[in-house]
């Protein structure tokens, strides 16, 4: 009788491996010795096929890692596995920061190996057996079941934040990745999956908008908050569309004849159930969102457009961008789209910097230049903060505005250290050829006094507040 195929992998001579079908058949007659007929079937394609479609049903094609599907089905047995022995599971859920900005900077072969990279270091700073899959595009799930106690994983993720977090180059150019990690715990229940995801993506957003690149562990109390956060980047899409989105401007003045010399652009939500929101309520939400890009966009036309129709005089307007708006590949080519629609001219239009991160880019110089190379003007906004401030003036010619940070003036006509900082900031910006504006002038006293100190301009609620375009000209 025949026996059934057996499918086994066979080492040839040479060393290599198949896999072949084998077929065993008996010949049977009386009058010879029992013989066995062996067949054997080459099923090496097939079976590298089989392996392929399993790999696509499972797994994700860019980083190998575990897709959602499958992700998801290990979280469960996890899960299953902890309800019997009461032990402890955890899910960290890592959100790449700002991974659309890298491939609008540097295309998508770049914003590929980024994410490869940052799948690698995930990877390597979790246990064997800690499964690591990707969610979506800029999402990735870390399982770690059998956890000792919750600091053992909040060690671990702060392992995952540091890793990431490394420098990183590609194609010449230098990166400062980063994740922000939330944190779920599920001690011996039977939680459900999407629960106890749905639980980390919470705590992921927490970290997010309150210290982007750092972890945050999951709590009811914040809940609310989180929700309220997830509405509004909800809501961003609709705000584009339906034009909830509005700037009002505030005046900079010029000493010491205090006139008005241009403004700041300052961008305000209309929305329709909570009013009007300054950018401290849902900046971060854009900035985390793929709609930065288009906000930045909208923000620099009709911010241009409004400048175009002032007085000659009063036609400077300030508008704030991210570093990494600045590093986009297509921004001097909307910065001059933007001012050939207007009409108005480039050396009435200042790109305020927001952010330090510009000095870690070994690119940063070659971005400036060439915004300069249009002729329009380059601020350092909040300058004195932070890592920022005199580094900013030895790395980059190009700047010719800086605007002192408000904390500085608070209360520098009753303090010495205030006022010997404020002066010397004015000495050396003078001495760099550099304009300099003080921010935060609030009464009569502080505008008198850095007048007195021999500053370029100011502004703040003492010269006006900010307002709509209608109600900032009468």
């Amino acid at each position: 009788a025949h026996t059934g195929p057996v499918e086994k992998r066979y080492v040839l001579p040479d060393g290599s491996t198949v896999w072949a079908r084998l077929h065993l058949a008996p010949l049977l007659s009386p009058d010879e010795p029992e013989v066995v007929i062996a067949q054997l079937e080459d099923i090496t394609d097939r079976k590298r096929a089989e392996s392929r479609l399993v790999q696509q049903a499972h797994y994700d094609t860019l980083t190998d890692l575990p897709n959602r599907a499958h992700s998801m089905r290990r979280l469960r047995a996890a899960l299953d596995a902890a309800a019997e022995t009461g032990t402890l599971t955890a899910v960290f859920f890592c959100d790449v920061d700002r991974l659309k900005l890298v491939n609008d900077a540097h295309g998508h072969a770049v914003g590929d190996a980024y994410l490869r990279e940052v799948a690698r270091r995930i990877r390597a700073s979790v246990r064997s057996d800690d499964t690591v899959g990707r969610l979506s595009g800029d999402e990735f799930v870390v399982i770690l079941p059998a956890v000792g106690t919750p600091t053992q994983a909040i060690g671990l993720a702060g392992r995952v934040i540091d890793s990431v977090r490394q420098p990183l180059r590609l194609g010449g150019e230098g990166f400062s990745p980063s994740v922000s990690l939330g944190i779920a715990y599920s001690a011996g229940l039977a939680s459900s999956p999407d629960e106890l995801l749905a639980q980390a993506d919470t705590a992921m957003y927490r970290a997010k908008t309150e210290d982007r690149g750092s972890w945050r562990v999951h709590d009811s109390a914040v809940k609310s908050t989180a929700i309220s956060h997830l509405q509004l980047r909800t809501d961003v899409a609709a705000a584009l569309e339906l034009r909830q989105f509005v700037l009002h401007y505030q005046p900079i003045v010029r000493l010491p004849d205090r006139k008005v010399m241009g403004y700041e652009a300052l961008l305000r939500w209309q929305h329709p159930t909570r009013g009007l929101l300054l950018p401290a309520a849902f900046l971060d939400v854009v900035l985390d969102s793929e709609y930065e890009t288009p906000v930045t966009d909208w923000v620099l036309r009709q911010a241009c457009r409004d400048a175009s129709r002032r007085p000659r005089d009063q036609r400077r307007v300030n508008v704030n961008l991210s570093s990494l708006q600045i590093g986009r590949r297509d921004l001097p080519d909307l910065v001059l789209g933007c001012l050939r629609e207007s009409g108005l001219e480039a050396d009435d239009l200042v790109l305020e910097l927001t952010e330090d991160r510009l000095l870690s880019r070994p690119d940063g110089v070659q971005l400036l230049d060439r915004l300069r190379n249009l002729g329009v003007s380059i601020a350092i906004d909040d300058f004195g903060t932070g890592y920022a401030g005199l580094q900013y003036l030895q790395r980059f010619p190009d700047i010719n505005i800086i605007k002192l940070d408000r904390g500085f003036i608070a209360g520098v006509w009753r303090d010495q250290v205030s006022e010997h900082i404020v002066r010397g900031i004015i000495d050396i910006a003078h001495s760099c050829g550099l304009t300099l504006v003080v921010e935060g002038v609030e009464t009569t006293e502080q505008a008198h006094f850095v007048q007195q100190l021999g500053a370029d301009a100011a502004q703040g609620y003492y010269f006006g507040r900010p307002a709509p375009y209608c109600q900032a000209h009468e």
